[in-house]
């Protein structure tokens, strides 16, 4: 006959252990919602870099590409427009051998303080030999670059160079023209002598609207080639050279 359990013999938690228990518990339940928080704030926080990144880069090729491809409209010169937020060129983006048209388009790219966007409107020049050239008065494409972008602190967002006159000839040193005229904008002497274009802005990541620690700045200058650094007073398009 088997003999029943003495209450001596029972096994279980005190008092005592069971706070410490608890209270150990807490400490570990405690340190895994910290690190359950630090690492949704942090993957916010990289999800937010990365998207001002990629916005603002792809829209900085694309600005990029198109300048760099401006090009003369007959004998006037690619700048028709340059001011702190927009810049007007003429560039030829199709392919020679398609057959197509060779005239070159108008471009058009635009920043929108109010809307906090950079946009593109491009337009077709029917004919370069009339001053200035015959463009259409609607843009065939307009869409938004980039959007949620400001100027950098102190900067528009186009600035333009020319090669420095007083310079040794060749060394390739360049000063700003300015901007400062009425109407704004480079007067028209200065048009044809942009060699460099200054393009500057911070991508602020999507859906944020105030000061963003993740905000990301872009700054490149595109250049083109067609002035003669020894000749930087030349006007290249009144001189057949595109």
């Amino acid at each position: 006959m088997s003999r029943l359990p003495s209450i001596s013999d029972s096994r279980g938690f005190t008092l005592a252990e069971l706070v410490v228990a608890m209270a150990l518990g807490m400490i570990v339940l405690l340190a895994a919602f910290t690190v359950i928080d630090r690492a949704f704030t942090t993957n916010k926080a990289v999800s937010d870099r990365e998207d001002a990144l990629q916005r603002g880069r792809i829209a900085l090729e694309q600005m990029t590409r198109q300048i760099r491809s401006m090009t003369c409209a007959g004998s006037t010169t690619p700048v028709a427009l340059a001011t702190d937020n927009e810049i007007d060129f003429y560039a030829y983006l199709g392919n020679p051998t398609s057959g197509g048209s060779l005239l070159p388009d108008l471009h058009k790219l635009t920043y929108s303080s109010s809307a906090k966007t950079i946009t593109e409107s491009d337009y077709t020049v029917s004919d370069v030999n009339t001053s200035p050239p015959t463009v259409a008065s609607t843009a065939y494409k307009t869409r938004v670059l980039l959007n949620n972008v400001v100027p950098v602190t102190g900067t528009p967002i186009f600035s333009y160079y020319t090669f420095d006159p007083s310079a040794s000839l060749g060394s390739g040193s360049f000063v700003q023209l300015s901007t400062a005229n009425t109407p704004p904008g480079l007067v028209a002497g200065d048009l044809g002598k942009v060699v460099k274009v200054s393009i500057n802005y911070l991508t602020r990541p999507t859906g944020i609207n105030l000061s963003d620690p993740h905000s990301t700045t872009f700054t490149d200058d595109v250049f083109w080639r067609a002035i003669d650094p020894e000749t930087p007073n030349a006007q290249p398009c009144s001189q057949g050279v595109a």
